[in-house]
This record gives C-alpha cells, sequence and structure tokens, in this order.
C-alpha cells in the first residue's frame, strides 16, 4: 500500500493531477500549493482590492458577491474572524447572516474529525488562541451528552468504558 503524499486531499486540485489537464497551447500548473488554506486566506487579506471584489462562494445568486451562508464562504469567514480580519470584508459578505449562523459552525468545525478542510480550521482556532463561544461550547456539550448516552444506551457498556470512549473522542476535537 501506497503512503498518500503530504498535503494532497482526495478530490482537490493538487500540481500532480493539474499538469494532466495541459494541452499543446496551455500549461496549467498549480500555484501557491506551499502554503495552507488558511495561509492562503490571511495573504489575500492583505489585499487591499479583495475586500470589494472577494468571492468564494458557490452559489450562483447574481445579486450577490457571497452568499455567506455555504460551508465555503463559513470557513472563509470563520478564518477571516480568527485571523482579526472579517470586518475588512462587509461589502462582500453579509456579516449579519454569518453572525446568525457562527456558532453553530464553530460547533461543527470542532466536532468534525473527518472533513480536513474543517480540521485546519480546528487546529488554526488552538494555534491562535482564538476564543470560542460559549454557545458554540455549549452545542458541543450537548452534542456530547448525546453521544455518550447513544453509546451507552445501544450498547450496554459500562459507564466507566463509555467515559473512556468520551474522553478518547474528546482528544481528537
Amino acid at each position: 500500500m501506497t503512503e498518500p503524499v503530504v498535503g494532497i486531499h482526495p478530490g482537490a486540485s493538487n500540481p500532480i493531477t493539474l499538469p494532466l489537464l495541459s494541452t499543446e497551447t496551455l500549461d496549467i500548473v498549480s500555484a501557491g500549493s506551499q502554503y495552507t488554506r488558511i495561509e492562503k486566506t490571511i495573504r489575500v487579506a492583505e489585499i487591499e482590492e479583495s475586500y470589494r471584489f472577494l468571492d468564494v462562494c458557490v452559489d450562483e445568486n447574481p445579486l450577490k458577491i457571497n452568499c455567506s451562508a455555504c460551508d465555503k464562504c463559513m470557513r472563509t469567514m470563520l478564518t477571516l474572524e480568527i485571523a482579526g480580519k472579517l470586518e475588512r470584508y462587509s461589502m462582500v459578505f453579509d456579516l449579519d447572516t454569518y453572525r446568525k449562523n457562527r456558532d453553530f459552525f464553530i460547533e461543527e468545525v470542532l466536532q468534525s474529525n473527518d472533513s480536513y478542510l474543517l480540521k485546519e480550521i480546528a487546529d488554526f482556532i488552538v494555534m491562535s488562541g482564538f476564543i470560542v463561544p460559549l454557545s458554540s461550547r455549549l452545542f458541543l456539550r450537548t452534542r456530547l451528552d448525546h453521544i455518550k448516552s447513544t453509546v451507552k444506551n445501544t450498547t450496554n457498556l459500562p459507564n466507566e468504558i463509555v467515559q473512556e470512549i468520551t474522553r478518547k473522542w474528546l482528544k481528537n476535537i
């Protein structure tokens, strides 16, 4: 079995596959692959023109640049917020829409174990010392209590084992 290439994720374009799209008259190359998505976002946030023209959304609404609610918008806005740069983007994002969904999204980021996109943001939260809102922690605690209850009720495991499973799960968030 071969080991995965570090930094290359399933379903994403990468420096190995992009050149395969090249033709005789067009070279397609990867640029910026030495940076994480977080680092790219922070670098873009230093470009003043991006405050008016940044378009990350997959929604095709011609009336808005960004929907401010899809996963891609939420990931970008949370990254910008953690970096202290979100307010610069009030012309391209609806910050009220973001704030309505923010705490639930942060909880999703913190509990996700299967999305490298969210894991990268969770690591950024920890590294930056970003203060997670109380409501996000409460949503996470509620989800954790539900998981503990489900494990206990469906497996008939003793409390000590359920607590150990919970501790191991918490180490992964």
